[in-house]
């Protein structure tokens, strides 16, 4: 498992795809959730990806302190079902850690169930 972590202005065309795929893949058919997944706070989020080879294995959206709470927050995680293991726990560990670097002790974890895609 290797992780990249970018701005949304870093993010390829194929990188952004793939997130949107994965992302519409679980809130919008497995959960059925009627809102629009792409919002303006994907434009100043980080953006966390798990590969598993050259594979989208997973993904994590990290919200800057600030932007839509006072505390940084992360959210918006979903994980292929195929990753043995437990990939979410992964990749929750990564956004914390990317947190960390800003200095913050403070983390708001917006996550349900993981959700498998």
């Amino acid at each position: 498992m290797r992780f990249l972590a970018k701005k949304f202005e870093q993010l390829s065309v194929i990188e952004l795809y793939l997130i949107y795929k994965a992302k519409s893949k679980v809130f919008i058919v497995e959960q059925n959730c009627s809102y629009l997944d792409p919002d303006e706070f994907d434009l100043q989020a980080l953006h966390v990806m798990m590969y598993d080879d050259a594979e989208l294995a997973g993904y994590a959206r990290i919200l800057p302190p600030g932007l839509h709470y006072y505390e940084p927050a992360i959210g918006r995680v979903v994980v292929e079902k195929k990753i043995p293991g437990y990939p979410g726990r992964a990749a929750a560990d990564e956004s914390i850690a990317l947190i960390k670097a800003w200095n913050c002790i403070i983390i708001r974890i917006l996550l349900f169930p993981p959700r498998r895609i």
